[in-house]
């Protein structure tokens, strides 16, 4: 049998299984996001930063 209890427990399992895919689902866009941004520490000629002294 069934009871109200198990049904509960499902539906929290359903639950929390949805928001843990709804978490990767967004690392996986943050992620994919940031790594088409230009990287900002890059030097924008192809010289090598040379040191100050």
């Amino acid at each position: 049998m069934i009871t109200n209890v198990d049904k509960e427990a499902q539906a929290l399992a359903a639950c929390y299984r949805l928001l843990l895919q709804k978490a990767r689902e967004r690392r996986e866009r943050l992620a994919k996001a940031a790594n088409s941004l230009p990287d900002e520490n890059l030097p924008e000629t192809d010289e090598a930063p040379t040191e100050k002294q």
